[in-house]
């Protein structure tokens, strides 16, 4: 499970650098509109900052449970073997296309985000419901709704997750993808300038694509740990068996 978090991590940090024209104006909005005793205290700031995007990473990372809820039930009505290679070749093809992307080689996710705009539509009046954000719970509030806004590289990030096969991998996986947005989101109000220059670096969006693309590859081709698990449980038994005869 450790190659698969980091590489949800990695995800996160790369689709921080694509993305940082979007979530740093949203941190900059809620920032500036914080009161300015919150804002004259630099403590102060980060703490009501850290409360925005752990309700935002908290938002993905029950999507990322969801997510692997309905994989796993997929899992289920096929064989064990079938439905984990089906899931990992679906994790590649994601990881694939996630990197084409990164590259401008693949076009806009618009189907992804059309299909979360129904439920942002839903959820964005709630928004209102926690301004003026004048508490922790308001900003943690805020930014749980905030984790559904519609974004292609996440629901990208989401459908990767949901290769696990499971709700508990699923979520920590999201998870992961969270904290890898989080030093670019946390630090876009005090960073936008430089951020968006690298974004605009093509040599290092063409880096992250071409790793985002050869773990797509490798991770297909890597033996899937439940098929491990189950090998050696049945080793296992075997030499008990062998061991009672």
């Amino acid at each position: 499970m450790e190659i698969y978090f980091l590489v949800a991590l990695g995800l996160g940090l790369a689709s921080t650098l694509h993305c940082v024209g979007m979530c740093g104006g949203i941190m900059g909005a809620l920032t500036f509109g914080l009161p300015d005793e919150v804002r004259s205290h630099r403590l102060t700031l980060i703490t009501y900052i850290a409360a925005y995007n752990l309700g935002r990473i908290s938002s993905y990372t029950f999507a990322g449970v969801i997510a692997g809820l309905i994989s796993a039930t997929l899992v289920s009505t096929l064989s064990v073997e079938n439905g984990h290679l089906i899931l990992r070749a679906f994790a590649s093809l994601v990881l694939i296309a996630f990197g084409l992307h990164l590259a401008g080689l693949f076009p806009k996710m618009q189907v992804l985000e059309s299909i979360g705009a129904v439920v942002w539509r839903k959820l964005q009046p709630l928004t209102k419901k926690f301004f003026p954000v004048r508490t922790l719970w308001r900003a943690f509030g805020f930014g749980l709704i905030w984790g559904w806004l519609p974004c292609g590289l996440v629901y990208s990030a989401l459908l990767w997750a949901s290769s696990s096969g499971d709700p508990v991998s699923g979520g920590l996986y999201m998870f992961a993808f969270g904290l890898g947005t989080l030093p670019g989101v946390m630090t876009s109000g005090l960073m936008s300038s430089t951020l968006l220059k690298l974004s605009r670096v093509q040599n290092l969006r063409y880096g992250m694509a071409a790793l985002m693309i050869i773990i797509g590859l490798s991770l297909f081709f890597m033996p899937h740990q439940h098929g491990d698990h189950s090998s050696s449980d049945s080793a296992h038994d075997n030499a008990h068996a062998g061991h009672m005869h």
